[in-house]
């Protein structure tokens, strides 16, 4: 696989490594996306800018709900956040594909489910290409790195904890609500866009749990939640993950696989 390490520095506002491996040097694959779809056609908006009003609300939220130790998340928000921690978003919504098309009353289109579980791929695949990119392109420092080291108007705080173990990367965007938007987004345009109770099984975690969400929706909005609740993203970086994924997906459904008899 070619790869390239992310950028790091020790200027403010900078992704560098985080503890407990302050030595890592990540890297990401070197892809196109199978789509065809761009970085720059796609909606990603920029992280906030130091010192800013934005920039010191999303700190203060992620301080007071990401911590190790928050008296303001509650039980269900940390059980969330442990359970979107611990497992493994593009596989799971393929498992989650498989089991919404297996519903399905008979008899059942082989092409459709065909087309959907490969758009599925697609844009999975493509939401790994261009968050990657993205990150890259923003190399913004995660929350435990701007608490810790303080500044812009933030308290600094050497001891602050996250309630999980930040990822090796860059924070902008987040992976978890690009990757989880993407499949929502297919899932729904594909399968139609009427809210319908989902059962999310995380297949790859211990005696495979489950969660219940009234839609597609409501699953990929809890899923980018709980990145702040777990103290690995401040809330910029899921609003921009979930735009990136969105547009992930119309653009996979829209323009891959159409149907032959459209062009009748």
């Amino acid at each position: 696989m070619r790869g390239t390490a992310y950028s790091q520095s020790s200027e403010p506002g900078h992704w560098r490594p985080t503890p407990p491996n302050t030595d890592a040097r990540p890297k990401f694959g070197i892809y196109q996306p199978f789509s065809g779809a761009e970085l720059l056609d796609l909606p990603v908006a920029p992280p906030p800018e130091l010192g800013s009003p934005a920039y010191l609300a999303l700190v203060a939220e992620t301080r007071s709900v990401g911590s190790a130790n928050s008296k303001e998340r509650t039980e269900a928000q940390t059980a969330t956040a442990q359970f979107f921690a611990s497992q493994i978003s593009s596989l799971n919504f393929l498992d989650l594909a498989i089991r919404l098309l297996a519903a399905r009353p008979a008899p059942q289109d082989i092409w459709d489910s065909a087309r959907t579980m490969a758009l599925m791929s697609f844009a999975l695949s493509d939401s790994y290409v261009l968050y990657s990119r993205a990150k890259e392109r923003f190399h913004f420092w995660r929350p435990i790195t701007a608490i810790q080291q303080g500044g812009f108007g933030v308290t600094r705080d050497p001891d602050w904890q996250p309630l999980i173990e930040t990822p090796e990367h860059p924070e902008h965007p987040s992976a978890h609500a690009t990757e989880c938007m993407a499949g929502a987004t297919v899932l729904r345009l594909v399968l139609g866009s009427n809210p319908q109770p989902i059962t999310y099984v995380a297949t790859d975690a211990f005696f495979q749990p489950s969660r219940d969400y009234p839609s597609l929706m409501a699953l990929a909005n809890e899923c980018a939640d709980s990145r702040v609740w777990a103290g690995a993203h401040f809330r910029t970086a899921n609003d921009a993950g979930q735009k990136l994924g969105e547009a992930i997906g119309v653009y996979v459904v829209g323009h891959l696989l159409r149907p032959l008899n459209e062009n009748k």
